[in-house]
């Protein structure tokens, strides 16, 4: 694991998982294909894990960290 040289705050590493994530529907009972977002503020390692539709884009960062 490598290190890096940053300011609190300065930071926030972001990347989708190399697999993919099986989700469960409750309402359709059907299961899905999910992409999995991680994002990561690097100094303080507070962490943001969402599933994702294949192909959607992540939600906006400011309601995500909400």
């Amino acid at each position: 694991m490598g290190f890096l040289k940053h300011l609190a705050g300065e930071k926030m590493l972001a990347d989708y998982a190399r697999q993919m994530a099986n989700v469960f529907d409750r309402e359709t009972g059907e299961i899905h294909k999910a992409q999995i977002f991680v994002a990561v503020l690097g100094t303080s390692s507070c962490t943001y894990a969402e599933a994702m539709k294949t192909g959607s884009a992540p939600r906006p960062f400011r309601s995500a960290w909400s």
